[in-house]
């Protein structure tokens, strides 16, 4: 349980990074890049079970995207990154979004 719990945190910090790292720099570019959100999204699930030694057979993913809003592009197309990447939906009730301010940071948590 104890190496579960590293594991889920160091794949958050690394999904944090990606996400702020490449969301920052591309961001400005196009302020509604739906394709770039999703590809971002797919990205950090990918290195979160790259860093977990593979995708669990269950998984839950937390996030505010869609509620998050970086350097004024909105983050939507990460909801549908994330269900393709994991296979997590709303409807399964695996998918979680968590309400947030507008002007925090955009994090996805893969448990």
């Amino acid at each position: 349980m104890h190496r579960l719990i590293q594991y889920v945190v160091f794949s958050l910090v690394s999904c944090l990074l990606l996400v702020c790292q490449v969301g920052t720099a591309c961001a400005v570019e196009a302020p509604t890049n739906y394709a770039f959100w999703h590809s971002t999204a797919e990205q950090a699930a990918k290195e979160a079970w790259h860093l977990m030694g593979g995708k669990p057979a269950e998984v839950v993913v937390l996030t505010n995207a869609g509620y998050a809003v970086v350097n004024g592009s909105t983050t939507e197309g990460c909801l549908d990154g994330l269900t393709k990447a994991s296979g997590a939906t709303i409807g399964k009730a695996n998918l979680l979004e968590v309400h947030s301010s507008r002007d925090k940071a955009l994090w996805f948590l893969k448990v």
